[in-house]
């Protein structure tokens, strides 16, 4: 019973070493698709340009995504008819969020 224990807690010890990190990581280079359409930079400057804005609004861009994403499967659970309109809410947030960044950034 005890190895079974140890056993779960190294797992989940190892789950979160790999998704804590890979949020993280996409959380912050979430701005560059936004930064190569309007600003028509490479993928370099763009991923450093992302790195740059969303410094110190991870959280509050976590946020919103944990938003976007429950309001999402609320609307899938009411046969998908619904996701026709929360996909294009989660990327027009996500754009305003990318605006109101470049604006802090001024």
């Amino acid at each position: 019973f005890v190895a079974y224990i140890i056993i779960c807690i190294s797992a989940v010890i190892g789950i979160l070493l790999f998704i804590v990190p890979w949020v993280y990581v996409s959380l912050r280079l979430g701005m560059v698709p936004y930064l190569i359409l309007e600003k028509k930079v490479g993928p370099w400057a763009a991923i450093k340009e992302s790195r740059t804005l969303t410094r110190g609004k991870t959280s509050n861009l976590f946020g919103l995504n944990i938003l976007l994403g429950w309001i999402n499967i609320l609307w899938l659970l009411a046969l998908v008819v619904g996701l026709f309109w929360t996909l294009p809410l989660f990327y027009i947030a996500n754009a305003i969020f990318y605006k109101k960044l470049l604006a802090l950034k001024k």
